[in-house]
């Protein structure tokens, strides 16, 4: 089946990523982009040879006649132009997180019910790799005895000038914390391979923004498990890793945190070490197959999930604020 997409937002993130992996797929083909910045616009269909140039989200969905949406916009729009692409019964793909806070993600749930659910996933590009599906199994399989201690990392250094900062460190716009983006991405690895956590310890502060946690770290508690994650906006070498400790063994995925596909993933066990490697993916292509149901790893983000996610970000939040442990 060929991909007929529209992009709601193409004038951002889209440009670097979204746009350019999807037009090397055989099956998929960019119909029309929407966005607010006319002249931005022009160029963009102009250097990727897209037809459909629209400023206006209606129009474009009506007139390009998509098969499926992605919505690549700021928390803070999502549930405007959702509820566009919720009307028309399009299939969709959102951009993470859901929503800047609960409060506005439980808008968006009542619109998705209102439209009777139409076929949705948020963007989490890390569950679609076989590399991930791998590490589920290896887990389930107890090959490490049980999973004890999680930890992982994303750090980046944002410039406080660049576009994106200012949203990103806005808490009206993206979220109180670093959490949102990008710790919302490793808060949704851990619900795919481990599930809903039962409760939330949270500290945060901030180097360059004057209104969000740009720097935070948290416990998320199972009942014989405990996951530390930590996430900056401010961290210029970062060794985004990710490991998993069991009773008998590890399972360690350097640089695993990370925009692009999993190379390596290291298992320790009591039957030695071994070392799994991965021809490079396409994440973001694998992303738009999922929501047509052909997984290239674990199931995509399903809505109820990215309502998970949001509650798990409220509970962080509350627990930085208090200072104590939040139930979810």
């Amino acid at each position: 089946m060929q991909r007929r997409l529209a992009i709601i937002g193409a004038t951002g993130f889209a440009i670097e990523r979204m746009i350019p992996q999807i037009l090397r797929q055989k099956n998929a083909t960019i119909v029309a982009i929407q966005g607010r910045n006319e002249t931005e616009l022009q160029r963009i269909c102009k250097e990727f040879d897209i037809s459909g140039c629209y400023t206006e989200i209606e129009e474009m969905l009506t007139q390009s006649k998509p098969n499926v949406v992605y919505v690549c916009t700021p928390p803070y729009r999502h549930r405007e132009d959702l509820e566009v692409v919720f009307k028309h019964k399009l299939p969709a793909i959102c951009e993470k997180p859901l929503a800047q806070h609960l409060q506005e993600a439980k808008k968006i749930e009542k619109l998705y019910k209102k439209y009777k659910s139409p076929p949705f996933i948020l963007g989490h590009h890390m569950r679609h790799q076989q590399a991930i599906s791998d590490i589920k199994a290896f887990i389930e399989s107890k090959e490490i005895g049980e999973a004890i201690f999680v930890q992982g990392q994303w750090g980046y250094e944002l410039d406080p000038q660049s576009k994106l900062a200012k949203w990103k460190l806005k808490k009206n716009l993206g979220g109180k914390s670093v959490f949102g983006d990008p710790g919302i991405h490793i808060i949704d690895l851990c619900l795919a391979l481990f599930g809903k956590p039962q409760s939330v310890l949270a500290h945060g502060f901030s180097v360059i923004s004057e209104e969000t946690y740009d720097n935070a770290s948290c416990i998320l508690e199972y009942p014989k498990l405990s996951i530390s994650l930590n996430n900056s906006q401010t961290m210029s070498a970062a060794r985004n890793d990710f490991f998993i400790y069991g009773t008998k063994g590890r399972i360690s995925v350097p640089g695993g945190i990370s925009q692009e596909s999993i190379s390596k993933v290291e298992i320790t066990s009591p039957k030695g070490s071994q070392i799994k490697e991965y021809p490079p993916v396409d994440l973001y292509a694998n992303e738009v197959d999922a929501l047509f149901g052909k997984e290239s790893g674990l199931p995509p983000t399903s809505f109820k999930e990215a309502m998970i996610g949001m509650q798990v970000l409220e509970a962080i939040h509350k627990s930085i604020k208090t200072g104590k442990k939040c139930k979810i």
